[in-house]
This record gives structure tokens, sequence and C-alpha cells, in this order.
């Protein structure tokens, strides 16, 4: 089953809540979206956020933002999430890749720490361990975690 299809049978459940007397509450709305719909869509977003089909994922994050706030398709995406506050997908898959990143070169337990990686064959590739880290000074220091 791919992320489209489960962040959509996701949203469903979500409608389901927002149409309902005891669940219509913005707050709870919101933290369920992000708990099921946005949660499920990000898991090891830092490998595929690139892909192009992530636009498809995308779609399906923006109908839980609208089930959220409850406005219509003629709202614009920035005005949506604005009101949602909820971040966009793309920051948000962004955000989380340079979180990744930043780990893999400061944590002396993660698995690709110290790494030294091929060089790129495809061009047109664009891979995760090009990403920027979130502190890119702390990086270069390698201090060990608390």
């Amino acid at each position: 089953m791919n992320v489209k299809a489960k962040v959509a049978a996701r949203n469903s459940l979500l409608r389901k809540l927002a149409n309902s007397n005891w669940g219509a509450d913005p707050k709870t709305l919101c933290t369920t979206a992000l708990a099921l719909s946005y949660s499920t869509a990000e898991y090891s977003s830092a490998v595929w956020a690139r892909s192009c089909h992530a636009k498809k994922v995308d779609a399906e994050l923006n109908n839980a933002c609208r089930i959220v706030t409850g406005q219509l398709r003629p709202t614009t995406l920035p005005l949506l999430y604005r009101t949602a506050g909820i971040a966009t997908p793309g920051i948000r898959r962004q955000t989380h890749g340079s979180t990744e990143k930043h780990k893999q070169e400061t944590d002396l337990r993660h698995p690709l720490f110290d790494h030294s990686y091929p060089r790129a064959r495809l061009k047109s590739r664009k891979s995760f361990r090009t990403v920027e880290s979130v502190q890119p000074d702390q990086a270069a220091s390698r201090t060990p975690p608390p």
C-alpha cells in the first residue's frame, strides 16, 4: 500500500471525526491530523523528500489541513497552513532531512557517523546526503551527545 493511499484512509477517519459533535474541536482535529496523517506521510521522508512522487502525498496532506480548518479548495495553500498553524509539507520534510543530517554528523551512536560516501554516479539524482545540516557550525565540531 503506498503512502498516498494510507494518508487518504486516515483522512477519511479525520473527516468522520470532524463531522461528529464530540470531536469537532479545532485543537483536537489538528492534533489528530498531525498524529494520523502527517506522521504517516513523514515517515522516512528524509530519504524520499526529493522524489517526484512527493507532490502526490502533499495533495493528501492539503486535504487533511482543509478538514482541520474547514476551508474550501479556493483557499490558497499558504493561507490554509497559516490558519491551521502547521508548516507546509515541503518545509516539514526539509526540516526533517536537516535534522537527520545533523544527527549523522554529530551523534557518535548514529550508524552513519563518520561514514565516507562513494562518489555520486548520476548527476540527476538528488541524494539525502546533500542536505544541509540544521546547525552547520556545530556539525563541524562533531561533539558527542550529552
